[in-house]
């Protein structure tokens, strides 16, 4: 025989079935790196939008001489040197120590020379023929982060540009991954201005080797 409590846990499905899909409905919300939300996709294993104004090299490219210079990335000893740390990499820090730094008086921006070699940003906005080189990153960077997180920090550091002018919004939509190499594929689009408002698919993937350290970019 039913008692009280049948139409009590009647009335209560009445109220959790709504919250549940409104947990639902958050889930596929995500923050992403540069502010602001992202609605994930079905095939977005992680979501991003990057944004002009999180860039290192705000500000530093003033003329087209300054955003000439700013394709080629130094790698030098940042431990105790004058370049600072970028608010929107600090999750990168280890030990203190940062592993991108901005130095405002020479208007350059630096990568730790124990992680990386001396790099070259590289364009996802426009496809290349093969795969661009950005550099080598070295031994120590794998002691402490993975190659996931190293196809983030290329991203987020807009050492791989997503966007021509404004901002980026994409999906990883795979990865894989071995003993030698790991790849991340990304689609979406970026924005960008002529005289009007303009619109354009991403394509593109990220390559590591593992074993060399070298890291790829191959726009379609």
């Amino acid at each position: 025989m039913l008692n009280g409590d049948g139409e009590q846990h009647g009335r209560a499905g009445l109220f959790v079935m709504p919250f549940l899909l409104m947990l639902l409905a958050m889930s596929c919300v995500a923050p992403v790196p540069g502010g602001g939300m992202s609605v994930n996709k079905n095939d977005c294993i992680k979501s991003y939008r990057i944004t002009r104004g999180t860039s290192p090299w705000r500000g530093l490219t003033a003329t087209r001489e300054m955003e000439d210079a700013s394709e080629k990335i130094v790698a030098l000893d940042l431990k105790g040197s004058d370049y600072k740390a970028i608010p929107s990499l600090e999750k990168y820090a280890r030990d203190g120590n940062i592993i991108m730094g901005r130095n405002d008086k020479l208007r350059r921006i630096a990568v730790d020379s124990l992680f990386f070699s001396d790099l070259v940003r590289a364009d996802a906005t426009a496809a290349a023929n093969g795969r661009s080189f950005i550099g080598t990153c070295k031994e120590a960077w794998f002691k402490v982060f993975t190659p996931a997180e190293l196809a983030d920090f290329l991203i987020e550091s807009q050492i791989v540009h997503t966007f021509r002018h404004v901002e980026s919004e994409f999906c990883l939509d795979s990865e894989s991954e071995t003993d030698d190499f790991y790849h991340a594929h990304y689609k979406g689009k970026h924005v960008y201005f002529t005289n009007r408002r303009n619109e354009e698919g991403l394509d593109f993937s990220i390559f590591i080797d593992k074993k060399t350290g070298s890291m790829f970019l191959e726009a379609e």
